[in-house]
């Protein structure tokens, strides 16, 4: 039995082949919790703890202060900030696969997936390979989507080689055939052997973020973390849940106003230890987390993961509220942040939004939960879910870090939450 999980009866898997954004996962997995946990009532050493996901989730939202889980529908008459608006936009795309695989790989890609039809609306269309030598200008006026795929010598300056290199990328660069192939093959031997959440971890979803990460345009900006060993500060923690509570995140790497701003944080009990985020993980100190990630094996569903992910982000807003160092503008009350959460192969994009009242204190979490982005067993399900990293690790660059800089310094004003 994993330790991590609440026990769980058995359901019937999920489809892996749905379109994209569908909720695919099995209503029948979430009245198994609660049936499962009904049954375990008897027991008279049952911890007040032990109720399934459903019942804490619904205890949650009837707080004073309430953390809500709602469905992602339900975005449509939600009024989004404008990049999270435009990265939802991104995020779509991605999830329809469009212009996601690259065009120099279409003829191996067709004999591997059979899902796939030629004219898929799915192929990027490439550039001549540039090399190091004699580097391409572009312009401002050309269309992104003919830019190379891979913008330098394979041979040269292919990005494992040559990280060093202070030259920033034009665009993000698309994984070889091999290296989608590593994850693909690895996806799929721990789906049939029935695998751990530890073994998907480390074969297939770790080396994924790190190469989605680092095959970025902003690969030295923005990396990815294993948060398995993080545990969430109690101050800002509603609801003790036993063991890890996420397993991976994306932050962002100190720049000289972040360094300035780490400097100002009120240090912990001890006196010493300051933290930008809701966790003592030392590692992630003085690094924000941008993007949280929560995976589970297939037979563990979705609920579990919702509500170790809507802990986790609540204790998130809490902290931002204490590091704000500015006034709290009328327009300013609330904050959006996009979570990850991972069933088996299946990657799927939740929104998060904390409101703030009149005195900069979090008034209450609502999660939306969830839109389908891909499976990982398929390439073109890698391709999409790779795709959808890359646009989340670009909100975070180019949206969440200049939205929490301001936040964290003690600057004129703050702009309507990009966050």
């Amino acid at each position: 039995m994993d330790p991590e999980s609440t026990p769980k009866a058995a359901r019937k898997r999920s489809r892996r082949h749905a379109t994209a954004g569908e909720d695919v996962e099995c209503e029948q997995d979430e009245n198994m919790s609660a049936v499962t946990s009904s049954a375990s009532t008897t027991s008279s050493k049952r911890s007040r703890h032990s109720a399934s996901p459903i019942k804490q989730i619904n205890r949650l939202a009837a707080q004073l202060r309430p953390l809500e889980k709602l469905n992602f529908s339900q975005l449509e008459h939600c009024p989004l900030p404008k990049s999270i608006s435009s990265l939802m936009t991104k995020v779509r795309r991605c999830a329809k696969g469009t212009l996601t695989i690259p065009l120099s790989l279409k003829d191996q890609i067709l004999k591997r997936d059979p899902d796939l039809d030629p004219e898929d609306n799915v192929w990027r269309p490439d550039m001549p390979v540039v090399a190091a030598h004699a580097p391409t200008q572009y312009s401002a006026d050309m269309d992104p989507n003919l830019l190379p795929t891979q913008s330098y010598d394979v041979g040269v300056l292919h990005p494992h080689l040559q990280t060093h290199s202070s030259k920033p990328r034009p665009r993000d660069l698309l994984p070889s055939l091999l290296e989608a192939e590593m994850i693909v093959d690895q996806a799929q031997e721990c789906q049939v052997a029935d695998d751990f959440e530890a073994g998907w971890n480390s074969h297939v979803h770790g080396p994924l973020l790190v190469l989605a990460c680092h095959m970025s345009q902003h690969y030295k900006r923005v990396r990815s973390v294993n948060l398995t060993l993080a545990p969430c500060l109690r101050q800002h923690q509603r609801v003790s849940i036993t063991g890890k509570m996420v397993d991976f995140g994306i932050y962002l790497q100190p720049s000289p106003v972040l360094r300035d701003a780490y400097k100002e944080i009120e240090p912990e009990a001890d006196g010493e230890s300051r933290y930008f985020n809701h966790t003592n993980f030392e590692q992630i100190a003085r690094k924000p987390l941008a993007i949280s990630i929560e995976t589970k094996r297939e037979d563990q569903g979705g609920s579990q993961a919702d509500l170790q992910l809507s802990v986790w982000v609540d204790a998130h807003f809490d902290r931002l509220a204490g590091l704000r160092r500015t006034a709290l503008n009328v327009d300013d009350r609330s904050i959006w942040l996009p979570l990850l959460k991972v069933i088996g192969p299946i990657w799927y994009l939740l929104l998060a939004r904390g409101d703030y009242n009149e005195l900069g204190e979090l008034a209450g979490t609502t999660v939306y939960s969830r839109y389908q982005l891909g499976d990982v067993t398929t390439y073109h399900g890698f391709f999409r879910v790779f795709s959808a990293i890359h646009a989340l690790v670009d909100w975070a660059e180019t949206s969440y870090r200049p939205w929490f800089e301001r936040w964290v310094s003690q600057s004129q004003g703050i702009e309507s939450s990009a966050a």
